[in-house]
């Protein structure tokens, strides 16, 4: 199989190059091949050379072997991204490939050429084609013949002007508030446009059986689809997935390209809801690769499976994913939140003994380089660099940098209660106990919304965990259990309560105490 040496931004594989190349970090690659003769390894990189790029031939003095003739593939600045690339090549074709550090000369020479994009034989996670922003609109959205590719998809490809119609409900979206008079009528004395007029605007009660007496009377309305769509939404936000399910088919049976498309896109952030990330992951991917979508649906798609595939822990697919959003991007916003993804899931695999947070620092740093970032991705990136710091134990710089970030980027309430308890926690394992102890006081009592909190985390129990272990630092066993307790009682469904009492043998710890003031009550 030929792989296309492929240029620009369509393969996502970015190297940073060092300023000073005496100081740079190692370069990665992946050894595929070793020879017990110069003749042999010349082969294979010959071989090798015709479809793959870029393609190292070198040979070991350093070590005792049989096969000091080497051939190995790819360039990498991250370990991550070269164990990212390693677990996706064909296990066949290259079987005991392994990561290695290009030797100095090597390096030095991938620095100097400044590369920017590969082609290895690797599983891609998106099909670019058509996605390149440098390409006018109508060249990039341009399809014919054998490039339609979805039989579903009715009357050819969708434009994007079709896809903000969608979006604004056309008629829908025009209709006005609500009046007075017609919310005092029954939803079955409504008039055609005030069943639209309520089912849009009254979310509740009326607008569901508005919206479901709507379509039952007006099967061939030409707002009958959109009125569909709006109640799956609806529906979505209960639960109701099978009522949804039946409504977007309804659509995908007698809708438009364009209305087809949204269905689509709908029934995905419904599988998303109802089945996890891991079964929404392939059904945006499809939506991704279809050429029959405007390049703006297919981004939000792109972005929407490397955001599931995060969630699901698929760490390989996730990061292709987020490069291949930042190659073809021409939005700074897209741009910044791939690059702080990716610092994302570098954390994650550092934590997992692939990579290290050294690599996690120079990947956050790097968002810097970007044009135009955006100072939210900034914010997230630095709160990830920060963690990697303390993860590393250099709990004087965290203290060091915690409070330039505070003042920086007081106005995210996430960020910004993150790095009060990493500052608090920076203070408890200096045995700055008092300190450390107000200021994770004050977490504890942060005003913090759905919004400003992360997936499955809360700041509060955080602080309540590391004022948990500072008492125990300090042997204080009485003030352990009461943080203890009050992280259950406010917080028993987090994480950080999970791990706090497996780590502090919580049961066993009351029942010592307890046993305890017991016996000196005997005495």
């Amino acid at each position: 199989m030929r792989f296309p040496r492929v240029l620009g931004g369509l393969v996502a594989a970015f190297l940073w190059l060092c300023v000073d190349s005496g100081s740079c970090d190692p370069v990665y690659s992946i050894q595929v091949s070793a020879s017990g003769t110069e003749e042999g390894a010349q082969a294979h990189y010959d071989e090798l050379i015709e479809d793959i790029y870029p393609v190292h031939l070198f040979s070991t003095t350093h070590v005792e072997t049989n096969f000091p003739h080497r051939v190995a593939i790819g360039s990498f600045d991250y370990f991550a991204e070269a164990w990212v690339y390693r677990t996706r090549l064909d296990s066949e074709r290259f079987e005991g490939a392994y990561i290695i550090e290009l030797p100095e000369n090597l390096a030095g020479n991938e620095r100097q050429r400044g590369l920017s994009s590969m082609s290895l034989p690797i599983e891609r996670v998106f099909d670019l084609e058509g996605m390149v922003p440098e390409l006018a609109p109508s060249e990039a959205s341009e399809i014919e013949g054998d490039n339609l590719k979805s039989s579903a998809m009715k009357g050819g490809a969708v434009s994007e002007e079709d896809v903000e119609n969608i979006r604004r409900g056309i008629g829908i979206s025009q209709l006005q508030v609500v009046s007075e008079s017609v919310r005092e009528k029954s939803v079955t004395s409504l008039s055609r446009e005030e069943l639209l007029e309520v089912g849009v605007h009254d979310r509740n009660p009326r607008g569901v059986p508005a919206l479901e007496r709507f379509i039952a009377e007006n099967p061939e309305d030409p707002e009958v689809n959109h009125a569909r769509m709006r109640l799956a939404r609806r529906l979505m936000g209960r639960g109701d997935f099978v009522g949804v399910n039946s409504l977007l088919e309804a659509v995908a049976g007698d809708g438009s390209a364009a209305e087809v498309s949204m269905a689509r896109q709908l029934q995905a952030y419904s599988h998303m809801h109802e089945k996890g990330s891991s079964q929404s992951v392939e059904q945006w991917r499809e939506l991704a690769n279809d050429r029959t979508h405007p390049r703006s649906l297919r981004l939000e798609a792109m972005r929407n499976a490397a955001g599931a595939a995060h969630s699901a822990r698929w760490f390989p697919t996730a990061w292709l994913a987020f490069r291949d959003i930042e190659g073809v991007s021409d939005e700074a916003q897209a741009t910044s939140e791939a690059r702080m993804q990716l610092v994302g899931l570098a954390l994650e695999l550092a934590n997992r003994d692939i990579g290290s947070m050294e690599e996690v620092e120079r990947l956050a740093q790097s968002l810097k380089d970007l044009p135009d970032v955006t100072k939210e991705a900034m914010a997230r990136s630095e709160l990830m660099r920060l963690e990697s710091i303390l993860f590393r134990n250099d709990y004087e710089r965290v203290l060091e940098e915690a409070d330039a970030f505070l003042e920086e980027y007081s106005e995210y309430r996430k960020e910004y209660a993150c790095v009060t308890v990493l500052k608090g926690a920076a203070m408890v394992m200096l045995r700055d106990f008092p300190d450390a102890e107000a200021i994770l006081l004050d977490a504890t009592e942060m005003e913090l919304g759905g919004r400003d909190l992360f997936a499955n985390t809360d700041q509060r129990a955080t602080a309540l965990s590391w004022l948990a272990y500072s008492r125990l630092l300090q042997g204080d066993v009485q003030g352990r259990i009461e943080f203890l307790q009050a992280l259950e009682e406010s917080y028993s469904h987090t994480l950080d309560w999970e791990r706090a009492k497996a780590f502090h043998g919580y049961e066993q710890l009351k029942e010592r105490v307890g046993g305890s003031e017991q016996s000196a009550l005997t005495e």
